[in-house]
């Protein structure tokens, strides 16, 4: 009988803020990979980490949140781990509570976006929303 090693993962916490009195919606947080430290910006061509079970990865390494309320939210994600130079950062497209989408780089620059937040990256529901209480 053959073992095999399971593939841990790590799990991470992130504080997500909405600095706005008003809900944000189908707020879709996605891991991506940091250009802090990257001198070669060929490898920042996939910026989404992989897993082998899940090659597409579109689900992976992200939260979705169908309402967010004011303040700071706390969202839990699997996290990839990383290498000497291998860093992940976050970035994420919402809804506003006038129906424009949006989305803030990993820079923090902000800008608005013709699709929805799962369109955007090329997702389809059904996505698994969460309703986090406000932390």
């Amino acid at each position: 009988m053959a073992m095999t090693n399971p593939v841990v993962r790590s799990a991470m916490t992130i504080a997500v803020q909405n600095a706005s009195d008003q809900l944000a919606y189908r707020v879709v947080v996605s891991l991506v990979r940091d250009p802090r430290g990257v001198r070669d910006p060929k490898q920042l061509t996939d910026d989404m980490p992989r897993d082998e079970r899940d090659p597409v990865g579109a689900y992976k390494y992200r939260a979705f949140i169908g309402e967010l309320p004011p303040g700071r939210t706390v969202v839990h994600m699997d996290y990839p781990g990383g290498g000497s130079h291998l860093r992940w950062t976050t970035e994420l497209a919402f809804q506003d509570a006038g129906g424009r989408f949006w989305l803030r780089e990993r820079g923090g620059q902000v800008h608005e976006i013709t699709a929805d937040p799962l369109a955007h990256y090329g997702l389809a529901e059904p996505a698994d929303w969460k309703y986090p209480e406000q932390q």
